[in-house]
């Protein structure tokens, strides 16, 4: 939808936590942060989850090159389903793929295997963005990117294993220049996998 007009898009919610939720259908995804209001509220108390089909009526902005619905933006909502559970669509794809062609992966969830965190740190901090690399690419054009607490497992967790089996997760965007920026965003425990990982609080 062009910016500032009101849409009805409907999906399956990809992630949820914090203050976005993600959601895509069979053509698209589309990001909704909500840092305060009912949307906030339901995705705190768990009455909104991954799995969940919702209806959303909003306006689409952009921030960071980034198309999002942003705060004032979100019309009105629609929980679809409570209770039931649909399969969350998943793409595979590459580093490549994204590098190259970001906007077509942008706010989906993705599969990408082979992933190696370039960082000497063991504890990923909040609010950073990784070098990473995989077989298709090593120019860091993408990056593994971890937001806050309040929006991400995985502020003050361990980094088990800088070789990652699997990422799968949501593609994000933050930079001026629509074409770059592409991001691998850390939401929930097991977005990035290896046979002994898991997410676990370091100690402060």
């Amino acid at each position: 939808a062009p910016p500032g007009a009101v849409f009805a898009f409907e999906g399956v919610v990809t992630r949820c936590r914090g203050r976005y939720t993600r959601m895509q259908d069979s053509t698209a995804g589309i990001t909704i942060y909500h840092p305060s209001g009912p949307l906030f509220t339901d995705v705190a108390q768990r009455r909104l989850q991954a799995g969940n089909k919702l209806r959303v009526f909003a306006r689409v902005s952009h921030r960071r090159s980034l198309a999002l619905v942003d705060g004032d933006g979100l019309v009105g909502y629609e929980i679809r389903t409570k209770g039931y559970y649909y399969s969350i669509p998943i793409q595979r794809c590459s580093l490549a793929d994204i590098a190259v062609n970001g906007e077509s992966y942008e706010s989906e969830c993705v599969w990408i295997g082979d992933i190696r965190i370039l960082t000497p740190e063991t504890v990923f901090r909040a609010n950073t963005a990784y070098d990473i690399t995989d077989p298709s690419d090593n120019t860091g054009r993408v990056h593994l990117a971890v937001g806050d607490a309040t929006d991400s497992e995985y502020a003050g967790a361990w980094i088990w294993s800088h070789a990652v089996d699997r990422f799968e997760g949501i593609v994000s965007q933050d930079s001026d220049d629509p074409a770059s920026g592409y991001q691998l965003v850390l939401i929930r425990a097991g977005d990035i996998l290896d046979e002994d990982e898991f997410v676990d609080s370091a100690p402060s």
